[in-house]
């Protein structure tokens, strides 16, 4: 018996039968009680994917600043060098290893980048059902902030060396 007050189902928003005795229903069946499982499990996958892709492009930075310090010292050794009027030998081909890396880390960094973006985007989708299901009325900005505060602290604890 479902009476025109029945509760609705915290997924699909249909009413649920609640024949009055024991604690009310929040799912109308039990794939909305799964779906909602599911959508909380990949909220929690994609934060941890999240977490890993900008740890990886903390270490992607720790080894451009290297790359530049080497950059930095090779052109201060050639500068000096060149006050001398006398070229050291061998520099190109160094200068040449350093200019691939550079290359790919960048590539790899773009690539780092828009899977970052790509695993927020699906984070803050999961987060949305879940937050709905749990009748909570934060809007998807705001589960997006708590997202992006809960990888801040996990980037804290685990900074890479400077």
């Amino acid at each position: 018996m479902i009476s025109s007050t029945a509760p609705t189902c915290a997924m699909c928003d249909r009413p649920i039968a609640y024949r009055g005795a024991g604690r009310r229903p929040k799912y109308c069946t039990k794939s909305c009680r799964q779906a909602v499982y599911r959508a909380n499990g990949k909220a929690r996958e994609k934060a941890a994917k999240a977490v890993m892709t900008r740890r990886m492009l903390g270490e992607l930075a720790h080894q451009l600043r290297g790359n530049i310090a080497e950059l930095t010292t090779m052109i201060s050794s050639l500068q000096h060098a060149d006050r001398k009027d006398t070229l050291p030998t061998g520099w190109e081909t160094a200068a040449t290893v350093l200019a691939d890396q550079l290359a790919e880390m960048a590539r790899s960094a773009a690539l780092l980048t828009r899977e970052h973006v790509r695993l927020a985007d699906e984070h803050r989708q999961s987060i949305e059902i879940v937050q709905k299901a749990n009748g909570h009325d934060g809007s998807a900005e705001e589960s997006s902030d708590i997202a992006v505060e809960y990888i801040q602290r996990q980037q804290g604890r685990q900074q890479p060396p400077v």
